[in-house]
């Protein structure tokens, strides 16, 4: 019998475990800021041996005392070389919707570590910006260390400690104090009148101011503003150095709230800085209206990107703003009844004197209530002059002219004015006519300032007092003189002015001077010619101007007696044509004030005037009709400070412009 042994060999295989030793890595106790993102609270550190392993899930025994709501987001990160944000990537993250201490399992993750290596798991948390103040979030790794699963079973040793501070929720600290705002009258028109200004004081952490609150208390109607202003001056309660930051348009009558948002006001810890609300004013708003922010029951509400811890210490120290209309009294000055010859010119039929109070004006317009008998094609030109001294022709400037071409009475509106009156002041608007060669003998031009008064219109809605009274005669066309002149004309003759002038009677006329002017107003002897003495008899004479100016010349006649007794006739003129726009006359230069100058057109035309400064910033602009002929101009300057400035006119046709180097001096 064979016997056959088999032996068998068993063989032991001996399956390598991976050991792996988790520790913790200190974090520094610190402050988060509200709507702070990846704030580090715990940092772990595994050292893997002898095989590799992969991370798949962590559990965070999150502690503290923050709400549900204070935190947004809670973060994974792995550094394989640092326990640093800092070159970590983030593997994994989860919504911390609960209140701590709160344990929070993520899964999902799959970080590979080689046996041998090293590697840091760190969690970090992002912070509501409406988180809760003082609130915290800390990980114990001694108590409640991180708990790492893994896709292998590895030996682990866990030696976590606990050296992660407690991370503490920070929210800035805002004071909110009031600045004082003197009560004051604000003008019609005006902008930028500071009605409120908020001082915030920040401490131990920034904000972001993104909305305000302002009560707008006050008896304003809904149109008196036309807009409500947010300024910030990060050094002073002023509107000078401030930032516009918002605007709104206030369209509710006071008292109303208005809710601005948009903002984005930063302001650093440690710092302060001014919120200064101001209004503008309609040139229309009504008198006696105010408008006012009363810090103490009624104040400034901020909105902030986070919730700051807020300290109100607003306080009534904002005075009323009162809306001011200027006072203005309308009067009549005396015009003494008069024959005005046919052919005559600038033949004053009314003055109203207007003085004015509390605010300035700007007239822009006046409505001529022209009486009297006159036909269609008896006058040439009405005209308004401004006097700002006296009820004369004699220094006024003539600030617009129309065509008179109906029949009277008619009612003239003349708008395009933009005379400037200071409060404080009176002036003089003069009222003349211009007559047709050919007006009709005894009829009357007049106007009754009881019955129609002139009616002026304004950039703003001044308080008009009206007393105006039937003080002006009757202007009558007719021949009074001792020497009865039939007619009197001027006419461009071959470059020159030929005068023409035919009596039908003299008594003891002795000569006549021809007189010249520039403006109509200003006459200068130039020329006289020998009289008929006593006559009946028709006589006709004549007289050449060989030099007249360009533009407008201006003549009337002087009529001597043997006795030397004078007296003038109408005035008429002639205009030598030009072929483009001239601009002449600049005075005073340097001016304190007032700067005067011509403009003498081709034909009727509009201007346009600016003012710039030597960096070419626009100081003031304004558009004015001109009629052919010289156009005197004046401008204020009382407002600019001293310096170089530069006058523009340029002429809406034909393009021709004109600079004017203009130093002012005060």
């Amino acid at each position: 019998m064979l016997l056959l042994v088999q032996l068998l060999f068993i063989r032991t295989v001996v399956f390598a475990v991976p050991d792996v030793t988790i520790t913790s890595t200190a974090v520094v106790a610190s402050n988060l800021l509200q709507g702070s993102t990846v704030n580090v609270v715990y940092i772990a550190q595994l050292n893997v041996s002898i095989d590799p392993v992969t991370v798949n899930s962590v559990q965070v025994p999150l502690l503290g005392t923050y709400n549900a709501s204070d935190l947004t987001l809670l973060r994974v990160y792995f550094n394989a070389t640092a326990p640093t944000i800092s070159g970590a990537v983030n593997l994994v993250n989860a919504s911390p919707s609960f209140a701590g201490p709160h344990t929070y399992s993520i899964a999902g993750l799959s970080q590979a570590m080689a046996a041998g290596s090293m590697g840091y798991f760190i969690i970090a948390v992002d912070v509501s910006a409406t988180a809760t103040n003082t609130k915290t979030i800390k990980v114990n790794g001694a108590s409640n260390p991180l708990i790492f699963g893994f896709t292998t079973a590895p030996n682990l040793t866990n030696t976590q400690t606990d050296i992660a501070g407690t991370q503490t929720i920070q929210a800035a600290d805002v004071t909110i104090a009031s600045s004082a705002v003197a009560a004051s009258n604000v003008l019609q028109g005006s902008i930028i009148n500071v009605v409120y200004i908020a001082q915030l004081n920040v401490s131990t952490q920034p904000v972001i101011v993104n909305s305000v609150q302002v009560p707008l208390l006050g008896t304003y109607n809904a149109s008196d503003l036309t807009l409500l202003r947010v300024y910030f001056n990060a050094t002073a309660p002023t509107i000078s150095g401030a930032v516009n930051i918002a605007n709104v348009a206030p369209s509710f009558a006071g008292p109303h709230t208005y809710s601005i948002a948009g903002l984005s006001q930063a302001m650093a810890a440690g710092s302060m800085g001014y919120f200064i609300i101001a209004v503008d004013v309609s040139a229309t708003a009504t008198d006696t209206k105010t408008i006012k922010v009363n810090g103490a029951s009624n104040p400034l509400i901020f909105g902030f990107t986070t919730a700051p811890n807020l300290t109100n210490t607003q306080t009534d120290i904002a005075g009323t703003q009162t809306i001011q209309a200027a006072d203005v009294t309308i009067a009549s000055s005396a015009v003494a009844a008069s024959n005005v010859l046919q052919g005559s010119i600038i033949n004053v039929v009314y003055i109203a004197q207007l003085n004015v109070s509390t605010q300035p004006v700007i007239v822009n317009s006046v409505q001529v209530p022209l009486l009297g008998t006159y036909n269609a094609s008896d006058l040439t030109l009405l005209r308004v002059y401004f006097n700002a001294t006296a009820p004369t022709i004699s220094g006024a400037v003539n600030i617009a002219n129309v065509a008179p071409s109906f029949a009277g009475p008619h009612t003239y509106s003349i708008a395009g004015l933009s005379q400037a009156m200071a409060a404080g002041s009176m002036g003089y608007f003069i009222i003349a006519v211009d007559v047709s060669a050919t007006a009709t003998f005894g009829n009357t031009v007049k106007v009754n300032g009881a019955v129609n008064p002139l009616i002026f219109g304004f950039t703003t809605a001044p308080n008009l007092t009206n007393t105006q009274t039937d003080v002006a005669g009757t202007q009558t066309f007719s021949s009074t003189l001792p020497v009865t002149l039939m007619s009197f004309t001027a006419k461009v003759n071959n470059e020159k002015i030929e005068l023409q002038w035919k009596t039908t009677s003299e008594i003891n006329n002795a000569f006549f001077d021809i007189e010249h002017s520039r403006d109509g107003v200003t006459f200068t002897k130039m020329g006289r010619l020998a009289g008929k003495g006593t006559t009946n008899l028709e006589q006709s004479y004549q007289f050449f101007d060989a030099t007249p100016l360009y533009g407008n010349n201006y003549y009337q006649l002087k009529q001597i007696d043997i006795d030397n007794n004078y007296h003038y006739s109408g005035i008429v003129y002639a205009f030598i044509t030009i072929n483009r726009l001239m601009v002449t006359g600049f005075y005073p230069n340097p001016v304190i004030n007032m700067v005067r100058f011509s403009v003498i057109a081709p034909e009727n035309n509009t201007i346009h005037i600016q003012v710039n400064d030597m960096l070419g910033r626009l100081v003031l602009q304004q558009q004015q009709a001109i009629i052919k002929g010289e156009n005197k101009q004046q401008l204020d300057l009382n407002y600019l400070t001293s310096g170089v400035y530069y006058l523009h006119v340029t002429e809406q046709k034909g393009g021709n412009h004109f600079m004017q180097k203009i130093v002012v001096a005060k």
